[in-house]
């Protein structure tokens, strides 16, 4: 098991160890933090991405997968008017015309973005 001088001189980088100056290319744990705006719509952003992907994956294999494509494009249809529903209050993005596009594709087909947005 390494003693304390070991570990510090391992985690270099990061923590530099009394009277040694950092290196110049070094980097401190701050530098690496996420933004807290990105780290909070991961989750949204995720899940548009898997939305979009699963509907396409299940339109393209309906004819394999017979009723439970229909029965699984019903939850990816409504996860996605819940996405529609996030981009209305401004996520994922601060930007109204990027938001839109996220949602834009008519998946559901029974209310469009454009129109559930004018109502």
């Amino acid at each position: 098991m390494p003693g304390l001088a070991e570990r510090q001189h391992d985690t270099h980088a990061f923590v530099p160890v009394e009277g040694e100056a950092p290196d110049a290319g070094a980097h401190t744990a701050r530098d690496f933090r996420i933004p807290a705006r990105i780290r909070d719509e991961a989750p949204t952003l995720t899940l548009l991405v898997a939305v979009h992907g699963a509907f396409f994956a299940l339109a393209w294999n309906a004819a394999a997968l017979g009723s439970v494509a229909y029965a699984l494009l019903a939850v990816v249809i409504a996860l996605h008017s819940s996405l529609q529903h996030e981009v209305l209050h401004g996520h994922p993005f601060r930007g109204t015309r990027l938001n839109a596009l996220t949602v834009a594709l008519p998946l559901g087909l029974a209310v469009p973005y454009w129109r559930f947005r004018a109502r």
